[in-house]
């Protein structure tokens, strides 16, 4: 006959097979606790591009702002004198020359010629500032949210909406600047060795040819701001591209 276990035996036993199932359990939850512990440790993809993108945006803004600041500078400064000894020029059968009267052929005349003297060196200009009046708005933004790591746009939606179009108008705007100061400096010097060369041709005349290394330092030095400007407007595009993020997740 099968002996009858006491009942202190009884309870060892129960105790051995409570303590055995506690242990697999641990085991078998321990995997899965520390996966969780993993999980909560490491920040979500979405959470490191939302901290990201406004680095990115505030640096973009600072290299905007630096690249128009330049511009302006240099497109202001940008000037030339070109002297015309009138008795050199005296023609032989003519009562006028260049604009000036004969009595006043034994004169000294100065040209002066600005960046502003050309509408198309000035409407770039124009577009410079007013795409650095632009930026320094929207670099304060920039700053607070980076620092504060908090968008405006939570209680004031319309703000992402203002910066969308924003971004569009001004890089617009920089990019029709860019075109014409390009444009017009490539021109003009085209049109002054058209020029040149008739008056060599036709005239047998080397007028302009005193002139002509004014006139080229002149036109070479726009080239300066408006490679300035070119990637102020690259920038810019960067800007308009971060800024559709912002309005593509906010009306999602």
């Amino acid at each position: 006959m099968a002996q009858s276990l006491t009942p202190s035996t009884q309870m060892s036993v129960d105790s051995e097979s409570q303590a055995d199932r506690a242990d697999k359990t641990h085991e078998v939850a321990e995997p899965y606790s520390q996966a969780a512990a993993q999980e909560q440790a490491a920040p979500p993809a979405s959470l490191n591009l939302s901290l990201s993108l406004p680095i990115i945006a505030l640096v973009v803004r600072i290299i905007t702002l630096v690249c128009l600041i330049l511009s302006i500078s240099l497109m202001a400064s940008n000037s030339t004198s070109i002297r015309i000894d009138t008795v050199d020029l005296t023609p032989s059968n003519s009562t006028t020359f260049l604009g000036i009267d004969g009595d006043d052929y034994d004169k000294v005349e100065v040209i002066s010629i600005r960046f502003n003297d050309i509408y198309a060196y000035r409407y770039g200009l124009s577009t410079a500032v007013i795409g650095m009046a632009y930026t320094l708005l929207q670099l304060g933004y920039s700053i607070y949210q980076v620092m504060s790591g908090k968008r405006l746009t939570v209680n004031h939606p319309t703000l992402v909406v203002y910066e969308f179009v924003g971004d569009k108008v001004i890089l617009s705007l920089i990019a029709t600047g860019v075109g014409a100061i390009f444009g017009a400096t490539l021109d003009l010097m085209n049109n002054i060795d058209k020029l040149e060369d008739a008056y060599e041709k036709y005239l047998e005349d080397t007028t302009l040819s005193p002139f002509r290394t004014k006139l080229d330092n002149f036109f070479s030095r726009a080239y300066i701001p408006a490679m300035f400007l070119l990637i102020a407007f690259i920038t810019c595009g960067v800007s308009s591209v971060l800024s559709s993020f912002g309005l593509n997740k906010k009306t999602q």
